[in-house]
């Protein structure tokens, strides 16, 4: 999963919408209404609206592709008149903590748990690259 990316939109009811790409569209989710840096936080903070999540791809696609994907998306949105709250280029793939995972090293540290809730519960990064 980790060389694979979903686009996203947050689409706000004043004509302003943040286009993005995530490896985890959950935990993306909840940094973006969670943490003062991101420009959907404060745009929901400075209008008290709230935005809707639109999941653009319908699942993921290949990181190159989704780079190319996400700015074309944010140019059509541009082309229908909205307003973008994207500061960064787009196509940031931003970096990847699940790059520190390989099979191998998920392999040895679950023979330490008995079970696996236990295991994704105290290495979700894990579980998320190996997608169980």
């Amino acid at each position: 999963m980790r060389t694979k990316r979903l686009i996203y939109a947050y689409e706000f009811p004043d004509n302003y919408v943040y286009v993005g790409l995530t490896y985890d569209l959950n935990q993306r989710d909840r940094q973006h209404k969670n943490k003062e840096k991101s420009r959907v936080f404060n745009h929901i903070h400075n209008t008290g609206l709230s935005p809707t999540l639109k999941q653009i791809t319908s699942d993921y696609v290949p990181a190159k592709d989704a780079k190319k994907l996400e700015k074309d998306i944010i140019d059509n949105y541009k082309n229908d008149g909205r307003n973008i709250l994207n500061i960064a280029t787009a196509g940031g793939l931003g970096s990847s903590r699940l790059e520190n995972w390989t099979l191998d090293k998920v392999k040895e540290i679950a023979k330490n748990y008995n079970s696996k809730t236990k295991f994704c519960s105290e290495n979700r990064d894990a579980c998320i690259v190996t997608g169980k």
